[in-house]
């Protein structure tokens, strides 16, 4: 669950929101943390964010 988001950072221009569960990747199931870390950590192409928001399924692309 992101439990922050920072003014003028990547997550907040690509708008999550605090609240927000990212549940999955590029269509990659996400399980911790650490995973997403991982599946973001020097990620320069398309990621395709799957996440839960107050009970509704959104998908948001971070170029």
């Amino acid at each position: 669950m992101v439990d922050s988001v920072e003014p003028d950072s990547l997550a907040a221009w690509i708008g999550l929101r605090r609240g927000d569960m990212i549940v999955a990747v590029n269509r990659t199931p996400v399980s911790s943390v650490a995973d997403l870390r991982g599946m973001l950590a020097g990620r320069r192409a398309v990621a395709a964010l799957e996440l839960i928001r107050d009970g509704s399924r959104l998908f948001i692309v971070a170029r």
